[in-house]
């Protein structure tokens, strides 16, 4: 078991997590291995601090289950579940395999686990759980730091952990991975990023406005990899809303999602119809009152011959509800040296902006419960 302090200050998460992710995805292209990753508390951040250059070769698909139903969905026994608990080793580690049966990857990660900050509580720990064909899995579970730590924090130094106990569990070194702690520690409890400051009053306000219509969430994410997912999953309570969240960064994982593979044919996969589609095939899958989905291009250019055209910063939104469903097209500013993860949260700024104005539109006339 490995305890979690808080001591050195960042002043930037990808300072921790970049370089430790870029490893570990080195380690499993070195090996020829695909990766999936099935996130429970952390809602997305492990597949997000994953999006470097050339993750597309390694990591084959991603999936938030915040919820016990959506976890249910996925496969995950509710014997299981009744048994051992939602947060215990069993549940991450069946949901990695459930993950990695359905993407056809080589291994798989997941994390399970109830990030409270706000009160003591000895449920306060994180399992992450390791799996790949022809082995046992591996399993390491966390206890996380006392109240007042910003849950993104956490977030950070749960995802170090992956990464590193991940380079353990490929070169199979098992006593590094048991007796393993880590070290990086936080003077500061608060993020001091005023993009990230002003996504969490957004999201807040969303969930917020949800939950008082008793209404549910989900996200199908494609080039904002796991960020907005990340960003409601920041917020303390968004499990009474948020439920689940997919990542579907490539052609062939939006077809398993429900994405007709005629709609994307000949670069249509930049669009607000596969944008559409995405987030109505999620909400129908997970009987959800909304769903967010994007799809479009980031900070580079597609080089396949069907999107030489398309520019970085070209986002697709579209938002699910019962009845309706609503798309926009959105053009994220790109200025040349800016790193992917500044355009990316600018990105879902304007992200976020839209769906409040959006989905407080849809059901302003539908009478509260």
């Amino acid at each position: 078991m490995e305890r979690l302090c808080i001591k050195n200050s960042i002043e930037n998460e990808v300072m921790i997590n970049r370089p430790l992710a870029q490893l570990f995805l080195n380690e499993l292209i070195q090996r020829n291995l695909q990766i999936c990753i099935a996130e429970g508390g952390t809602g997305g951040h492990i597949f997000d601090q994953c999006t470097i250059p050339g993750s597309v070769r390694t990591v084959h698909m991603g999936g938030v289950f915040y919820s016990t139903a959506s976890k249910i969905n996925l496969g995950v026994s509710a014997k299981t579940i009744s048994r051992f608990g939602e947060y215990s080793s069993e549940t991450a580690v069946e949901m990695a395999q459930l993950l990695m049966q359905k993407s056809g990857a080589d291994c798989g990660v997941a994390t399970v686990g109830q990030l409270n900050t706000t009160v003591r509580s000895v449920d306060n720990y994180v399992c992450i759980a390791y799996v790949q064909r022809d082995r046992k899995p591996w399993v390491k579970k966390i206890i996380l730091p006392d109240i007042g730590v910003e849950r993104r924090l956490l977030k950070t130094m749960i995802a170090q952990s992956v990464f590193s106990h991940g380079l353990y569990f490929l070169k199979e070194d098992e006593k590094s991975f048991i007796s393993d702690h880590v070290a990086i520690q936080f003077t500061e409890k608060r993020n001091k990023n005023p993009i990230i400051i002003e996504n969490h009053v957004l999201a807040r306000k969303i969930l917020t406005y949800l939950q008082s219509r008793h209404c549910t969430l989900g996200t199908c994410e494609s080039c904002t990899t796991a960020s907005i997912s990340n960003t409601f999953t920041d917020i303390s309570g968004a499990s009474e809303v948020f439920h689940v969240g997919w990542m579907a960064n490539n052609e062939r994982v939006k077809a398993m999602l429900g994405v007709s593979p005629e709609l994307m044919k000949y670069g249509n996969v930049y669009s607000e119809s596969v944008a559409r589609s995405m987030a109505e095939s999620i909400r129908k899958k997970h009987h959800l009152d909304f769903v967010i989905a994007t799809t479009g291009t980031m900070d580079t250019f597609d080089h396949r011959p069907y999107h030489s055209t398309t520019k970085p910063g070209t986002v697709y939104v579209a938002i699910a509800g019962k009845d309706i469903t609503v798309s926009t097209k959105l053009i994220v500013p790109c200025p040349f040296g800016h790193s992917r993860e500044q355009v990316e949260l600018t990105a879902i700024s304007l992200i976020l902006k839209y769906v409040n104005q959006q989905v407080c539109g849809i059901i302003s006339d539908i009478p509260t419960p």
